[in-house]
């Protein structure tokens, strides 16, 4: 009995020593490998950044807030007061840039300097109408083109002064506006009616001889052809009348006008035609020739003119 505890002493100590049976009816035995531990995973810690220095402000700073952690906590009712007073604003008023400022009188010893500055920036005031935005107004009904002038210089010294424009700068330069249109026009016009007045009066002018030569044997434009000789004399002394005529109407063709020479002078060459006529023909048709004066005087438009240059 001993040496078979010897042998299953040797087999339990080593079982890969263990000797398998004979026979069909065996059985295999397995015994199973360990495999071995993975390598350790070693993970990269990053180095810490280091620390910047502190300014001389950010110690100071830093000093005055635990300072102020040390200082014993106020009473409920004095913060109650002062947060009171903080929202009707009567410690801390609003400025001109909306910005809320400690009030005078309070200690500001200790705390760190404000990040952004304003105070000189100059305190906003409301839009209000100055003595040149009257001026330029004043301007602008009297003479609308100095106004027009002044109010846009009064807008743009105001813009850069104090950063907006009065309402009655902006009324000014408007008004300005309209009145300068309004101006132009009118001065169109006195300029067309001067021209006109001059012109008129210059042919008033030039027409006087003409006039003054027609006054001298009233009623002549009345009678027929103007004053073409009708009586039925000898030949003689017809042909002789008709020289007259033709000598009167060539000498108030160099007295008229230059608009009206034209008309006058028609008459005068009528007549030196039926002169001519008579001397070569040595005979007169009187009604014949009468008619073709009457023609050429009736298209003179003389009468007319005579009506209006003549007064």
């Amino acid at each position: 009995m001993e040496p078979e505890d010897s042998s299953s002493a040797t087999q339990l100590a080593n079982p890969s020593s263990a000797i398998e049976p004979d026979g069909a009816d065996a059985k295999s035995v397995h015994v199973p490998v360990q495999a071995p531990a993975p390598p350790p995973v070693q993970v990269a810690v990053p180095a810490p950044e280091p620390v910047p220095e502190l300014t001389a402000d950010q110690v100071q700073a830093q000093s005055a807030f635990d300072a102020l952690l040390a200082e014993p906590a106020a009473p409920a009712s004095s913060s109650t007061s002062e947060l009171s007073s903080m929202a009707t604003g009567s410690e801390y008023p609003e400025t001109g840039d909306g910005l809320v400022s400690p009030a005078e009188g309070i200690d500001t010893a200790g705390f760190p300097p404000p990040i952004f500055d304003f105070s000189d920036r100059p305190e906003r005031v409301a839009p209000h109408p100055e003595r040149l935005d009257w001026a330029a107004l004043g301007l602008a009904v009297v003479a609308p083109p100095v106004g027009l002038i002044t109010s846009i210089v009064v807008r743009v010294l105001s813009q850069r002064r104090n950063g907006w424009t009065s309402t009655i700068a902006r009324l000014a330069t408007t008004v300005s506006v309209a009145m300068t249109v309004v101006f132009a026009v009118l001065v169109t016009i006195g300029i067309n009616v001067a021209q006109s007045n001059a012109a008129w009066s210059a042919k008033l002018s030039a027409s006087v001889p003409l006039c003054w030569e027609l006054q001298s044997t009233p009623g002549i434009l009345a009678q027929p052809g103007f004053g073409w000789p009708i009586d039925r004399t000898p030949l003689p002394e017809t042909l002789a009348a008709m020289k007259a005529y033709q000598a009167r109407w060539e000498l108030l063709a160099t007295k008229a006008p230059s608009f009206e020479k034209a008309p006058v002078g028609s008459i005068a060459e009528a007549a030196a035609v039926l002169v001519n006529q008579v001397e070569s023909s040595n005979s007169i048709d009187r009604a014949a020739n009468l008619s073709q004066i009457s023609m050429i005087t009736a298209q003179s438009g003389l009468v007319d003119w005579v009506a209006i240059y003549c007064k």
